[in-house]
């Protein structure tokens, strides 16, 4: 557990809830008050770990899901972002809580701004993650052009690294996007 204790009771897990929430909402009004401080083996092991067990609750557990995809985001503000692998794809992911949710449109695009800050040239999983997301994010916006597709040799390199389900969503969304627009 790597000294991280995870709430179990109903009361508790609001209450981290909570405190998590304002301190992701207190990085995206206030970015530069965001810690500085570069991330330590253990808190990349501890945020990879946070990031992968919401991966998994997606489906699984969706309330889980957006509890703990929100903790992942706190803790990854406790550190210089640039510091932990993958950081653009869990900046990206929030996409999913803010737009897909229907919290905030607003939100969401704050989100991708960080991402796409954190998302190297060299980093097929970022990449392609980032892509469908911010594809995600725009179809549901009402943005609708062709700028935010992601393009045919992005998912080619996806399929190759095995990110079959942003490449498979990302298709979806771009037939969606066809049928709104009347393609």
């Amino acid at each position: 557990h790597l000294g991280v204790r995870v709430p179990r009771s109903n009361g508790r897990l609001v209450a981290a809830f909570a405190r998590d929430a304002l301190a992701v909402l207190a990085q995206l009004v206030s970015p530069a008050r965001m810690a500085a401080r570069p991330a330590r083996d253990v808190d990349r092991e501890i945020i990879a770990i946070m990031y992968e067990r919401a991966q998994t609750q997606t489906t699984a557990s969706p309330t889980r899901f957006v509890f703990d995809s929100v903790a992942t985001l706190a803790r990854l503000g406790r550190v210089d972002p640039s510091t932990v692998p993958g950081a653009g794809a869990m900046y990206a992911g929030a996409v999913g809580i803010f737009s897909y949710g229907g919290v905030s449109f607003a939100i969401g695009r704050r989100f991708l701004a960080r991402a796409r800050r954190l998302v190297r040239d060299d980093d097929v999983r970022d990449r392609v993650h980032y892509r469908m997301m911010s594809q995600l994010h725009h179809v549901l916006a009402g943005d609708w052009s062709d700028a935010h597709v992601a393009d045919e040799a992005l998912l080619e390199d996806g399929l190759r690294y095995g990110r079959l389900w942003e490449v498979t969503n990302s298709l979806n969304l771009d037939g969606l996007r066809r049928l709104y627009r009347g393609d």
